[in-house]
């Protein structure tokens, strides 16, 4: 179905990542609709249910939302730990069925303590955000990270906007037991649709002789890495700062309207301001990022919302707070991403789930002391007073954001290429001596033999292809890498085995090894080195008859100069035999 000429939604939908976005970002607007539609009546349901215990209902309604933190903390890391191990696709599923069955019972509880005890359970078990985090990261491009993780906020803005306004209305019409039903329909729905619609092509990581998951080793090791201990720091001070003026605003806000009648409305009204900017604000900014480099966006986005929040301990009107809050809501849409972008460039492929699980414990951490040390603020100095402190927050976190280290080379924005260009940075000379590497740079080597071309004798839409490359591609789990530990001790010698490669090989499958070209850039998609998933294309449309059931991949560097004697006189006749018996027609070579 083609949308227009330039957008064909077919060709979006075969792109692993690009589906993977697109079902993630459904899925979560439906999940967060289905969340934030029970905040807004969660201190009212406990007043309605009473104590048995005799405590305040003050404390209850708080302990609603603080408990719930508290064990989202402490199970986001290991959540996101046991993601690396089984796959990201099984932890979204965990957090929206699970969420779906703790809130349908939700609906049942006859006192505040077992809502509270339920809310409690749900901290452990959800963790949608930061599940659906890692799976995104697991397979977008990271060049397109900050776009994608600021797609991911504007389903979560759109969810929480819509929220409220549909649990309030259904509370108001059928009662407080029908918002759950609602709530839990919606989770499990979502959670239908992740299962159906994601093909998650994961391979766990092999664990060597020790079989434990080794949660500590591997967090110590994410800890240690250059400038995520920052990132989390800055992660932990912007939700403290965001979550500061929650429990005030509303009293701030009454306090600035002389009729109460309209005050709920208003106050809907401020915090759907906010997060309609912070929605649209997050996919701009999110993709600026990634040309722009995300620590600017974080250094300059939270200068300009301390100026925001430092304007509105000034206020006397409610418009101004509406305008103040809209305005804030469009720079904290710019930090989030950029957090998420930062973390993805600082940290290696397939640690994505500990790395967003860490991170979804420390915002929990934020979320859970905010409330407490906002209204010590407003209660110590006055309301205004906690304004203040949330913007001194927000100057210290732009301060903070220039002492972030550039990402790794490995994992900076990869420059955008028209159709006609093909990067991939090659240095044949990497482990050789300078001057050595230089001498061998001048030294030309004519072909031992002709270039082997052989015209077809028939049309192309009869023949089978296979496929061969020189990328250093390798079936992971299956076969072993190449040599690249005796390449690294002898510099003039490479590996001249070959390795199989299945058509129907996923992306997560797939090794290199290969030390003079960008491993990177294949990594995020086969079809750079080996085109299989273009060969299907030309066969759904007839261009081809089919391709290979395996392919073949050398290590092309052969030492400098190159000795192929061991492929012409070996390795090349067997591959070859193997083509023949698979019926093959026409071999492609897609050298690297």
């Amino acid at each position: 179905m083609k949308l227009n000429q330039g957008f064909d939604l077919r060709k979006v939908f075969q792109v692993e990542w690009q589906r993977t976005l697109i079902i993630v970002f459904i899925a979560q607007v439906v999940t967060a609709i289905g969340f934030s539609s029970i905040f807004p009546f969660l201190p009212l349901y406990v007043e309605s249910l009473g104590s048995s215990t005799n405590l305040s209902i003050e404390f209850l309604a708080g302990l609603v939302f603080s408990a719930q933190a508290l064990t989202m903390m402490i199970a986001s890391p290991f959540w996101g730990a046991l993601a690396d191990r089984v796959g990201r696709k099984p932890m979204v599923e965990r957090a929206m069925f699970g969420g779906a069955a703790i809130i349908l019972v939700m609906a049942f509880v006859q006192t505040a303590e077992q809502l509270v005890a339920l809310r409690t359970l749900q901290g452990a078990i959800t963790g949608v955000v930061a599940a659906s985090n890692a799976l995104v990261a697991s397979t977008t491009p990271r060049d397109r990270t900050g776009f994608a993780m600021g797609l991911l906020l504007v389903s979560m803005g759109t969810g929480v906007a819509l929220g409220p306004l549909i649990g309030g209305s259904i509370a108001d019409a059928l009662g407080y037991s029908a918002a759950f039903f609602i709530t839990a329909a919606l989770l499990f729905i979502a959670g239908i649709l992740v299962h159906f619609g994601i093909k998650e092509k994961f391979v766990p990581p092999e664990l060597g002789k020790e079989k434990s998951f080794r949660f500590f080793k591997g967090w110590r090791e994410i800890f240690s890495t250059a400038g995520v201990p920052r990132t989390y720091g800055l992660s932990f001070l912007y939700m403290l700062g965001r979550m500061m003026v929650v429990p005030i605003a509303p009293l701030f806000i009454a306090s600035l309207m002389d009729d109460d009648a309209l005050l709920n409305t208003f106050t809907g009204l401020v915090i759907g301001a906010s997060a309609a900017t912070i929605t649209i604000s997050a996919a701009i900014l999110g993709r600026l990022g990634d040309k722009t480099g995300h620590r600017r966006i974080v250094g300059i986005s939270a200068a300009l919302a301390a100026l925001m929040y430092f304007a509105q301990s000034f206020v006397n009107a409610p418009w101004q707070m509406l305008v103040l809050q809209a305005l804030v809501g469009v720079f904290l849409g710019g930090i989030t991403p950029a957090i998420s972008a930062l973390l993805a460039g600082y940290t290696r492929k397939g640690e994505e789930g500990a790395v967003y699980g860490l991170n979804n414990s420390i915002q929990s951490a934020g979320r859970m002391f905010a409330p407490l040390l906002g209204a010590s603020v407003a209660a110590w100095f006055d309301l205004r007073a906690a304004f203040i402190a949330t913007a001194i927050i927000f100057v210290l976190i732009a301060i903070l954001s220039r002492y972030l280290p550039q990402p790794d080379t490995s994992q900076k924005p990869i420059p955008r290429m028209s159709e006609q260009e093909v990067l991939m940075p090659v240095d044949s000379f990497i482990y050789l001596p300078r001057l050595i590497g230089l001498i061998y740079q001048e030294t030309r080597v004519e072909p031992q033999t002709p270039i082997p071309w052989t015209p077809l004798d028939r049309p192309l839409s009869t023949c089978k292809i296979g496929l061969v490359t020189t990328g250093g591609l390798y079936h992971r789990g299956v076969e072993p890498p190449f040599d690249l530990l005796r390449e690294r001790k002898e510099p003039t010698w490479g590996d001249p085995g070959y390795r199989s490669i299945p058509k129907d090989i996923g992306q997560a499958e797939l090794g290199i090894s290969h030390l003079h070209v960008n491993n990177e850039i294949v990594q995020e998609d086969i079809n750079v080195l080996l085109p299989i998933d273009r060969l299907n294309t030309l066969q759904e449309e007839g261009i081809i008859a089919g391709q290979a059931d395996e392919h073949y991949s050398f290590m092309g560097y052969q030492g400098y100069p190159p000795d192929t004697s061991a492929w012409r006189e070996h390795y090349g006749p067997e591959v070859a035999s193997r083509f023949i018996a698979q019926e093959v027609d026409c071999v492609l070579l897609t050298p690297s």
